[in-house]
């Protein structure tokens, strides 16, 4: 089973989360690695990664893709495998990854958050793909959630081994400005597409269908941008 991980600009906790990753009880099959801020040279994973550096592949879109794109592109890079998704300000303890292996099995999604998470092929199938025009991120997960609700299919919280997660790493390099408008944006979206009012942690959802069935022109699951790059 492959690691997942986009990145954007934490390159030195991307770092410590391929090291865990390697110390782990139980080591990932490969690694994909998209690179939305184009600044992680491949010979510091050659370096990092060792003689296990043929399992890994770096991609550098050329663009910030945002999360939804980037998990997107996972998706369509194993297609019919499962696939565990990790942010890179994570650091795996000893058998984190073993244990999100075997949790995964158990059910079609499984994660702590959407900063480390499992999801199978057959959630893929009966959920879909993420929706891009969430960008960079914020809500994409909200989003997924009402849909995996909607599909019948519950999001599980294993118990995993200790890990560590460095929250809002990438918000805190980036500055609150950009981050809080594009947020705000998101939100919006999200109220619209859901005729929803978010209660807490627990959104309220009033439409049955994204757009209560009647989405606006041009509307699409996944940006014309992401196909083929």
């Amino acid at each position: 089973m492959k690691l997942c991980v986009p990145t954007l600009c934490r390159y030195d906790l991307l770092d410590e989360l391929l090291k865990s990753a390697e110390r782990g009880s139980l080591t990932p099959d490969g690694y994909i690695i998209i690179d939305n801020g184009n600044g992680y040279p491949r010979k510091r994973l050659n370096a990092l990664l060792g003689e296990r550096s043929f399992v890994a592949e770096l991609i550098a879109p050329g663009r910030n893709l945002g999360v939804a794109a980037s998990w997107n592109r996972f998706l369509d890079l194993t297609k019919g495998e499962t696939l565990i998704v990790s942010n890179d300000d994570v650091a795996l303890g000893q058998h984190t990854f073993r244990d999100l292996v075997v949790a995964s099995g158990r059910s079609p999604f499984v994660g702590h958050g959407w900063f480390l998470f499992a999801q199978t092929p057959e959630c893929t199938e009966r959920v879909g793909y993420y929706d891009e025009n969430f960008w960079p991120g914020y809500y994409e997960d909200s989003d997924y959630q009402v849909r995996l609700h909607r599909a019948g299919i519950e999001r599980r919280e294993p118990q995993l081994d200790g890990y560590v997660h460095h929250q809002s790493a990438t918000t805190g390099q980036l500055g609150e400005d950009w981050i809080r408008e594009r947020r705000a944006l998101n939100r919006q979206y999200f109220l619209q597409k859901w005729n929803g009012l978010m209660l807490g942690q627990d959104p309220l959802h009033l439409f049955k269908e994204p757009f209560n069935g009647s989405p606006p022109p041009g509307w699409r699951l996944r940006s014309p941008l992401s196909k083929g790059t």
